[in-house]
């Protein structure tokens, strides 16, 4: 009786580790790609042109050296307030 019942434990563990095997990538995937979608990020909460603000638009300062500094609206503002918080 006790020979049967590790002879399933092992036999289960073995289908265990295979089946964990056969997943663990596409698991990975589908994590990364749920992280992407889920994760808030700073850079999609910040928009605008304006000539204060919280960070530079580093394709904006391109223009602002090239306009020997005269276009300085090159900052960065929140514009959409993000209240949910995502742990993947």
């Amino acid at each position: 009786d006790r020979s049967e019942s590790a002879r399933s434990a092992s036999k289960g563990g073995k289908i265990w580790q295979h089946i964990s095997a056969l997943t663990f990538g596409h698991a990975a995937a589908l994590c990364d790609q749920l992280r992407l979608v889920l994760e808030p990020t700073v850079a999609s909460r910040l928009a605008g042109d304006f000539k204060t603000g919280k960070r530079i638009s580093m394709r904006r300062v391109i223009e602002f050296v090239a306009s020997d500094y005269r276009r300085d609206r090159i900052w960065l503002r929140r514009v959409r307030p993000e209240k949910r918080a995502y742990d993947v």
